[in-house]
């Protein structure tokens, strides 16, 4: 049968339907095969007034490229491949779990235009970059310092503090287990020394002692902090 209008005013239920250009459903939905102006034929799926909606009632996921994108019925999403994004990346909170399979154990690795790691962060925490600039440096306060006045000790895992030297002693020792052969220690006294010298002592695996060479007969407080270098 070939005519040149038709018309169904009720239901057609047919096996097969083949369409040579375009479907429309009512004056928005528009299905069409086209063909460009370099002859490259494209086939799109367009609205002209609402959104178009894929899986509105999310009763269902959504698969795309065989299951190589999938969007779950949560909003979760799924990508077997990988992401490229030409602008921003916006997200309220980013969380990275640990990647037992990575030779480096680094959860986020940046790299630059040679294709050398600039940056990273491993599962511990630790961060690395290339190099760094910045107009300040917050170093957030680790666990309260715990002082011993019968040694002359205090036991901290911060990276910064401050400390006091008690009158007639000369030296105080601060145990941290971040302290290595290859930290650097700097102390800064916040209190007169009467031009006595404040300076690192001595140093080793778990702790550093700062004070004077002879004891002084008042109290002298210090703040102090540490870097790490790469042996």
């Amino acid at each position: 049968m070939a005519v040149s209008d038709l018309y169904v005013t009720d239901q057609m239920v047919a096996s097969n339907l083949s369409l040579g250009s375009t479907i429309t459903m009512g004056n928005d939905f528009i299905i069409g095969s086209t063909t460009d102006t370099q002859g490259i034929l494209g086939n799109t799926i367009n609205t002209l007034t609402a959104p178009l909606q894929i899986q509105s009632l999310a009763m269902a996921p959504v698969e795309i490229m065989g299951g190589r994108i999938k969007i779950e019925t949560n909003g979760d999403v799924s990508i077997i491949g990988n992401l490229y994004v030409a602008g921003d990346i916006k997200s309220e909170s980013l969380t990275l779990a640990p990647q037992t399979d990575s030779a480096f154990g680094n959860l986020l690795t940046l790299k630059g235009n040679d294709g050398l790691d600039v940056a990273s962060i491993d599962a511990s925490g630790a961060a690395k970059f290339r190099g760094l600039t910045t107009d300040s440096i917050i170093i957030a306060q680790g666990q309260e310092a715990t002082p011993s006045a019968t040694t002359g000790e205090i036991t901290t895992n911060a990276t910064a503090g401050k400390a006091i030297i008690p009158a007639y002693i000369s030296e105080i020792v601060i145990r941290n287990s971040n302290i290595t052969n290859y930290t650097l220690v700097y102390v800064t006294p916040t209190s007169t020394t009467e031009n006595n010298v404040l300076y690192v002592k001595s140093k080793g695996n778990g702790y550093f002692t700062v004070g004077f060479t002879d004891p002084l007969t008042f109290d002298v407080s210090f703040d102090w902090w540490f870097i790490q270098i790469q042996p």
